[in-house]
């Protein structure tokens, strides 16, 4: 019977493997700089989870958006440097520290998504660099 419980107890944590939804998040972030490059800045708000909507009002994220559009320029590459996978009051989040290239210049930035039923959903942004000055 013990044998049985920790078989069930390991086949659940399986199930939550810790970083499986990375890739989902990487994916999603290659999406928001597919839409910051085309500057469908509105559709990145509308689609972002309720933290973000709610955190932000979508005229503040337009002027965001189209500041870092303009000062950064057109998206280059990325790498994820660091991540996060935190499970919080029934809710999933995966956290991505990437360092970009734009077209004028190099950025950290920080992404938040929520994970709802295997799709990322964004919740918060976070962006530095230089040339935002």
């Amino acid at each position: 019977m013990r044998v049985l419980v920790i078989l069930a107890a390991a086949l659940a944590l399986s199930a939550c493997s810790i970083g499986k939804d990375v890739p989902v998040a990487e994916a999603a972030v290659a999406h928001f700089h597919r839409q910051l490059d085309a500057g469908k800045f509105a559709e990145s708000w509308q689609q972002g989870a309720s933290e973000l909507r709610g955190a932000t009002a979508q005229d503040k994220w337009l002027k965001l958006l189209d500041v870092v559009h303009t000062k950064l320029g057109k998206f280059r590459s990325a790498k994820t440097v660091g991540w996060n996978d935190n499970f919080n009051n029934g809710a999933h989040f995966i956290v991505l520290n990437q360092e970009a290239q734009y077209e004028h210049g190099a950025a950290q930035e920080q992404f938040v998504y929520r994970i709802v039923a295997g799709k990322a959903q964004l919740a918060g942004y976070h962006v530095n660099s230089d040339a935002l000055i």
